[in-house]
Order: structure tokens, then C-alpha cells, then sequence
């Protein structure tokens, strides 16, 4: 848990994933205001400090690239200083057999729930 130095915001970005076989193969990466700050495999989780006022958030499926139009999505956040934010990155099946990404806002409850049972999430650029 991370505690921010006085008034930031904490963003925690989690990420839910289809239960089969192509579990290991779900990496996303995920930009705040056009910067990129992090990436999920698996069921995973990582957080990042924003100051406080709007930001947007994007997460991209690393695999989408083979995909025309590759898949993302959007979510806007009005940080207050202070504040702790949870988004869940997940995979709706599409009717199709596959699957698409979303992006949503979770509550408290839920955020501290699935942090507590998904591994930390380190990345790196390439």
C-alpha cells in the first residue's frame, strides 16, 4: 500500500483476468495523460501517485497490436488529495468467442480485495 507524500493521490490499477489457457498471455500496458506508467500480466496489480485534479487513464492490451483496431480503454479520474482510486482492467467476452477490455472504477471494499489476492505487478520499459 502505498502512502503518498501530502497531497498526492494513490491510483491502483488491477487487473481481472478470463480464467483458460491464454491467462499468461494477457499483458496490458496502462498510460495516465499520455505517459506510460505500468503494466499488468496475469492477475496483477501495481500503483502510481497523481497529483490532485483530472487525469485520463488508457490501458492497452500488449497483444492488440495484432488486431486492427487494436483494443484500449478509457477511463477519466478527478484525483482529490489524499484520495485512493481503484480501477479493474477486464476482459468481456465478445459474442464472437473472443473477448474485449474495459476499464472500470471499483470501490474501496472491492480495490483492498482483489490487491489482497493478486500478485505485484513490476514492469519495465523495452
Amino acid at each position: 500500500m502505498f502512502n503518498p507524500e501530502s497531497g498526492k493521490a494513490v491510483v491502483y490499477i488491477l487487473q481481472d483476468y478470463p480464467r483458460g489457457p491464454m491467462v499468461r498471455l494477457l499483458t496490458t500496458r496502462m498510460g495516465v495523460d499520455g505517459a506510460w506508467v505500468g503494466a499488468n500480466e496475469g492477475r496483477s496489480y501495481f500503483g502510481f501517485v497523481i497529483d490532485p485534479g483530472v487525469h485520463h487513464l488508457c490501458v492497452s492490451g500488449q497483444w492488440s497490436r495484432l488486431i486492427s483496431p487494436p483494443l484500449i480503454a478509457l477511463h477519466r479520474v478527478v484525483a482529490k488529495a489524499g484520495g485512493t482510486y481503484y480501477f479493474r482492467v477486464r476482459f468481456p467476452t465478445s459474442g464472437l468467442g473472443g473477448f474485449n477490455l474495459g476499464l472500470e472504477a471499483v470501490d474501496e471494499d472491492e480495490g483492498q480485495f482483489l490487491r489482497q489476492t493478486s500478485m505485484y505487478s513490476t514492469s519495465h520499459p523495452k
